[in-house]
């Protein structure tokens, strides 16, 4: 299971705010596709 996967089955029983929830999630992506970036750029 990937990350995100984990984050999203379990998130919603912190019960945060919908736009914080979005925004996390956001946040989230964004991190893990500079990762990607610099894994690739090796």
């Amino acid at each position: 299971m990937t990350f995100m996967a984990v984050w999203e089955a379990s998130i919603d029983g912190l019960e945060p705010a919908p736009e914080r929830k979005m925004q996390r999630r956001a946040v989230l992506e964004r991190t893990f596709d500079q990762l990607i970036e610099v894994i690739r750029a090796r």
